[in-house]
């Protein structure tokens, strides 16, 4: 390991050095690599940790939150090609389900970022819930009016073509 190459005779001869560094602090570090290479579950009969406010920190998988963050990115970039084909080709009923869709879910996953920044669950629960209750039911209204101006309405394009000439 590179935290154990380090030894005592390599450290006395090392001009960097000083006196005032602890040989056991030298030895105990470890860069962000390593530590990311470590085994984040608890092994069998480890109580799980908990942090100064007592709250409990439970074992968490080496992928959590890759999946989340894959979806955000294909949200994202899927985005792109979604407004500039209405701009070249024309409206298409397929862009514009896919707008009524893609749209309210990418601002829904923005939004409940910043809840959890702004308002942890764990500082204000109440507030939290409240909020993220409120976001849900916002991004389901707002699935269900695009819907319905796909449906019964112009759609979506069309309905930014006016907007935008008015």
């Amino acid at each position: 390991m590179a935290s154990r190459a380090l030894t005592t005779s390599t450290l006395r001869h090392c001009s960097l050095v000083g006196p005032s560094i602890r040989l056991g602090a030298i030895r105990s570090f470890q860069t962000g690599r390593v530590t990311s290479l470590k085994n984040t579950k608890p092994a069998q009969g480890e109580a799980v940790a908990k942090n100064a406010d007592g709250l409990t920190i439970h074992a968490v998988s080496r992928s959590h939150g890759s999946m989340h963050w894959n979806i955000e990115r294909a949200l994202s970039a899927s985005l792109i090609p979604l407004t500039f084909y209405p701009l070249i080709y024309g409206a298409h009923p397929i862009v514009d389900y896919s707008l009524g869709v893609i749209i309210p879910a990418h601002c829904h996953i923005g939004f409940q970022a910043i809840i959890t920044d702004y308002l942890p669950h764990r500082k204000t629960p109440v507030l939290n819930v409240a909020t993220t209750w409120a976001l849900r039911a916002a991004t389901a209204l707002t699935l269900y009016g695009c819907y319905e101006l796909n449906t019964n309405g112009d759609g979506i394009t069309e309905t930014v073509k006016k907007l935008w000439k008015a």
